[in-house]
């Protein structure tokens, strides 16, 4: 049995470095949005997703509300925006 010894200063700057990345990355990807960046982030404005899908039904699903700020799931709310898009179209 092989025993291996490391001193930690020598771990130091890699940890530091793979914080620091995984840090970044996750900073542009926030995982509750305004109404406002949501609809620009579709594509639409944001009256037509204000009267339109905001206050669907089946969209209730990724809608957040915190101290009378509404926040949306960014990704569940991409997907239910798409569904609801979808009938409006036919």
């Amino acid at each position: 049995m092989a025993i291996t010894v490391v001193e930690v200063d020598e771990l130091k700057p890699m940890i530091s470095e793979i914080v620091q990345s995984i840090v970044s990355q996750k900073q542009d990807e926030r995982l509750f949005i305004t109404p406002k960046e949501f609809a620009e982030e579709i594509g639409i404005t944001y009256q037509y997703f204000k009267d339109h899908i905001l206050y669907e039904e089946k969209f209730q699903k990724a809608v957040i509300q915190k101290d009378r700020k509404i926040y949306i799931k960014r990704e569940l709310g991409r997907q239910l925006a798409v569904d609801i898009l979808d009938e409006y179209r036919r």
